[in-house]
């Protein structure tokens, strides 16, 4: 390990190359040679400056060379963007959205966000890289890096070069959107949304009662660990006083105690195998549900909302396929799943719940109180479905068998059934996963599962999004075919909701 991480790869090799925005169904420029040599060169041209001072240098070369061995070895956390020009930074579109209108104090505790959020990111790609000392070499990156920030930032060219660099790109392919006639397709692909949208309005109308399922309604319900009250919460996120960017100061264990205390209770329609949760697992690179092992994998978060940082609890149950109901049905392929998201407001209670599938898809909006939602004026802006108001108190989600649609929010006393537990476990350990005699993540270097492709993707390729219905990492979820939006954009409650 100490002999690769010191390797600068600009001048030894580029690693794997490929261009976001170029991949098209049957179609793979990764092995162009003329390109491959491009992109090395733009590669090295975004590697910051040289540095005389020899402890900052060296400390530069490190996180170069490990930036060269994860791209090397297929490693690299795609959840988390990499800056050009700042190795020891990483950043996603939450914190991105703080990148404007800084004051010093304000700048400093944004950068300190980033190198932390960069420093977790790399613990797992340590892990993959076969470290003995994960720990340690976290310490290391962790003092090094935070010298060379206060070198490097000391620059003001520098802190604006940041800023500008530190978006978030989109998971959105123009070229696609171009060569699939994107003006012409677009108000299709809108109209076989909204067709979907209403069958799903059509399903929340029915009486409880009247929802058919193919055998009996399990109740999947996290076991018990310790948990928090609302009051609890609240006082959490104010005391200590959040930071200068409002961000509140939450302990690993004050977000377990609230993931456990907002574990959804899934009340899934039992009609095979492929309704059972389990946890992941790799076998020669090749992800597999182990179903004797029930998972919920949980993941923290922030949002902004009229003016205050939320915190966000993020759920991902996975199920082993999406079977074919039919000989042509193109959404089905291996593994599927269902990604459940709980937003607090201030008084520690939630705001909203919102759900998608792991592919991006089917995003839908549960408001916990009456709000007035934002009118619809962009023709090219795909819609939110916000098919009910949740309930207030603990809920229950009643997914449907097969295709795993949440079917109805209910209060948890009306989910009969049998009940079994599920255990959460963090979702990073989705990042690092043992496969034989090496560790690797769930997710490959553009954030997909590979293997779990769908046949949708061979005409909603026109819409931008790479391989539509395949399963990918939080922070790559595109939601939208029409339009652009992310599961995680940190605006997203601003543009569906009027702020109380």
């Amino acid at each position: 390990m100490q002999a690769r991480r010191w390797r600068h790869h600009c001048h030894r090799r580029a690693g794997p190359t490929g261009v976001a925005g170029l991949k098209l169904p049957g179609v793979s420029f990764r092995h162009l040679p003329g390109l491959a040599s491009a992109l090395a060169l733009v590669a090295c041209a975004t590697v910051p400056p040289e540095i005389h001072d020899s402890g900052i240098a060296e400390c530069r070369a490190h996180f170069l060379a490990l930036d060269a061995d994860t791209a090397t070895d297929g490693i690299r956390d795609a959840g988390a963007y990499r800056i050009p020009g700042f190795p020891y930074l990483r950043s996603n579109r939450f914190l991105s959205s703080f990148s404007g209108g800084l004051d010093s104090a304000r700048f400093e505790a944004w950068v300190e966000h980033l190198r932390q959020y960069g420093l977790q990111s790399r613990q797992s790609e340590l892990r993959n890289l076969g470290s003995d000392e994960v720990a340690s070499e976290l310490r290391q990156l962790d003092r090094c890096g935070a010298a060379w920030a206060r070198r490097d930032l000391a620059d003001p060219l520098r802190r604006l070069e940041l800023q500008r660099r530190s978006a978030v790109p989109d998971d959105y392919s123009t070229l696609q959107r171009m060569l699939g006639l994107y003006p012409l397709s677009a108000p299709f692909v809108k109209l076989g949304a909204a067709r979907l949208q209403s069958r799903v309005a059509a399903d929340f109308a029915q009486p409880l009662d009247a929802l058919a399922s193919p055998g009996e309604l399990i109740r999947w319900q996290a076991a018990k660990a310790p948990m928090a009250s609302a009051r609890e919460i609240a006082h959490w996120l104010v005391q200590p006083a959040p930071d200068v960017l409002g961000i509140p100061a939450l302990s690993e264990e004050q977000w377990w105690r609230m993931a456990a205390t907002y574990a959804p209770v899934f009340w899934i329609e039992n009609g095979g195998a492929y309704d059972r949760p389990g946890s992941i697992g790799l076998v020669n690179g090749r992800a597999e549900l182990e179903p004797g092992e029930p998972v919920t994998y949980f993941q923290p978060g922030y949002t902004r909302f009229a003016g205050r940082v939320l915190p966000q609890l993020n759920y991902v149950m996975w199920f082993s396929e999406r079977p074919r109901q039919g000989w042509l049905d193109s959404y089905a392929g291996r593994l599927d799943g269902l990604v459940w998201r709980v937003t607090l407001g201030l008084d520690g209670m939630p705001l909203f719940y919102d759900t998608i599938h792991p592919c991006g898809c089917y995003h839908q909006v549960f408001p916990v109180q009456e709000l007035q939602q934002r009118p619809a004026t962009d023709f090219w802006q795909e819609g939110v479905q916000m098919p009910q108001v949740a309930p207030p108190g603990p809920v229950a989600l009643r997914v449907r068998s097969a295709d795993h649609f949440v079917r109805r929010i209910v209060p948890v006393a009306e989910a009969a059934g049998e009940s079994r537990d599920y255990q959460l476990r963090d979702y990073r350990d989705l990042l690092s996963l043992a496969d034989g005699e090496r560790r690797r993540s769930l997710f490959c270097a553009d954030g997909l599962v590979c293997g779990t492709e769908r046949g949708e993707r061979f005409w909603l390729w026109i819409t931008g999004v790479e391989s539509p219905g395949a399963m990918r990492q939080l922070g790559r979820h595109a939601t939208a075919f029409v339009g652009r939006r992310h599961f995680d954009d940190a605006d997203l409650f601003e543009r569906l909701f009027v702020a109380p």
